[in-house]
């Protein structure tokens, strides 16, 4: 028996966001974007706990100076 491999669904980003000010507001909507699913192990919410188990992370880190006006920007935001 030949089983397909399994990938990751591909990241689809809306073509606009909210206007929101800070990063956290936009869980929602990357939430849905990721199809409620961690983008690094593609585990699903209801598998990590729920919704409230999952955060947004910053793909490229704020904590960098460089990368600091990135970070409240919704195409830098990942749901893990």
């Amino acid at each position: 028996m030949i089983t397909k491999p399994i990938h990751f669904p591909v990241l689809r980003r809306r073509p606009k966001y909210g206007n929101y000010r800070r990063h956290n507001e936009y869980k929602s909507e990357i939430r849905q974007d990721c199809l409620k699913r961690c983008v690094y192990c593609d585990i699903h919410e209801k598998e990590a706990g729920g919704e409230e188990s999952m955060t947004l992370d910053h793909f490229r880190p704020k904590s960098k100076p460089e990368y600091q006006h990135l970070e409240n920007n919704p195409r830098n935001l990942l749901y893990a």
